[in-house]
């Protein structure tokens, strides 16, 4: 962010997710100027682990253009940033988290949002998104004073996917993995959204699928593309090959059912 300033920006987009952390956003903010210390007055340099030692924040040292730059941030998700549905319980053991360390990192996020609420005199950890790439969502909204919006619809927007699936017999999107995360903000649900609305066909590819995985409106049939009992690695190494496996059958698929119309 600091280049972008220094390179002329008047404007900058975060497009977040997958940090594979769960700081609320300290290192960031730590980077651009921002000072945080222990009751004792000690430095603290930022991560998951400093959270509950967080005592004191100083936002003087914050780069004074950011105050007049504009800061939206694309978020891939709605969760909040705190809860059952927030970063640390449902992002953190994606990022190797024991279940002891979750409820540490859960604790010290509520402890963290409220001393950086209090310091920057915004709140922001229930806005949909604040949970977004553990929590740095919410430290951009509460300590630069950003925007979030979602990132799917403004990527759609951009590349004016409406008037394109518009014109369209059928949409295929996919996902690597579709799960419950899917619904709450991800490529999927955003393209299957606007094909509902649209009533156009749409179907994904998916690399797998959760078992409970739950329907996604505007997705009319969902194709996993493993189709055998195998590990991560070998279905990575294999990729190439199942989804071209998986496109042939869809494909097949539509072209029996054209022929049973007949």
């Amino acid at each position: 962010m600091q280049a972008a300033l220094d390179a002329g920006a008047n404007a900058i987009t975060l497009a977040v997710g997958g940090s594979a952390t769960n700081d609320g956003g300290m290192g960031l903010l730590s980077a651009l100027g921002v000072t945080f210390a222990d009751k004792e007055g000690v430095s603290l340099s930022g991560g998951g682990g400093s959270l509950e030692q967080v005592a004191r924040i100083d936002l003087s040292g914050l780069d004074p253009r950011l105050a007049h730059t504009p800061i939206k941030v694309l978020c891939d998700v709605n969760n909040p940033l705190l809860g059952f549905q927030g970063c640390a319980r449902v992002f953190s053991p994606q990022k190797g988290a024991t279940p002891s360390e979750v409820e540490r990192l859960e604790r010290g996020m509520a402890f963290y949002a409220d001393a950086l609420e209090e310091a920057a005199g915004r709140q922001a950890r229930e806005l949909p998104g604040a949970g977004a790439a553990g929590g740095l969502a919410f430290g951009c909204v509460v300590g630069l004073g950003a925007q979030l919006v979602s990132g799917i619809e403004q990527v759609l927007q951009l590349v004016g996917f409406e008037e394109i699936a518009a014109t369209a017999d059928l949409v295929v999107t996919g996902e690597g993995h579709l799960d419950a995360q899917t619904s709450h903000g991800k490529v999927c649900a955003g393209i299957g959204a606007v094909c509902q609305t649209l009533r156009v066909p749409c179907v994904a590819l998916v690399g797998s699928a959760a078992i409970d995985a739950p329907e996604i409106p505007g997705i009319q049939v969902v194709v996993p593309c493993v189709g055998d009992v195998m590990d991560l690695d070998e279905a990575l190494a294999q990729s190439q090959r199942t989804l071209a496996q998986a496109a042939a059958r869809l494909f097949d698929l539509l072209a029996l059912g054209a022929k049973l119309q007949t």
